[in-house]
This record gives C-alpha cells, structure tokens and sequence, in this order.
C-alpha cells in the first residue's frame, strides 16, 4: 500500500525524480487523450446496450476528440525530443 511512509522509504528524492522524468518523457494531452477515448468507448458501448442513438454519437465524439488530443500531445513530444537534440549537436 501507497503511503507517506513508502514515500519516505523510497526516498522522496526518489519518489521527485521519477515524477520529472515522467513529466520530461510524455505530454500529459496523450495521457489525458487515451482516457478520453476509453471514456468515449465506454459511452458508446452503454449507448448500444441501451438502444440510445445519442448516447453512442456522444461516446463516438469523445472517443474522437481524445484521439485528437492524443495526437497533439504525441506532436508535442517529438518537438520537444527534437529540440534537445538540436540544442545538444
């Protein structure tokens, strides 16, 4: 179980690290868009259980516009490695 003792044991330098190399590695638009899209097809699929057209192009929609977003986080990726690599040559 997750604690403020884990954190202590782990060190919380540790804990502050591994919280920037994640911010550092992915753009949280990809991370947010993949929910998105699992919240979309979640909705669509209760939609087609429920017989409810509006409820399936509104799950449609969603899953769309996360993919949108993931997309624009995924961009906003590669110019960020790009940019360190051209500052580092």
């Amino acid at each position: 179980m997750w604690d403020e003792h884990s954190h202590r044991r782990l060190g919380g330098k540790h804990i502050d690290m591994l919280r920037k190399w994640m911010e550092n590695t992915m753009d949280k638009n990809r991370v947010e868009g993949k929910a998105k899209q699992v919240e979309g097809r979640v909705q669509n699929v209760a939609g087609a259980v429920t017989d409810d057209l509006g409820e399936q192009v509104a799950g449609k929609a969603k899953e769309a516009a996360g993919k949108i977003q993931e997309e624009f986080g995924k961009a906003k990726d590669e110019m960020r490695h790009e940019t360190r690599r051209a500052n580092r040559a």
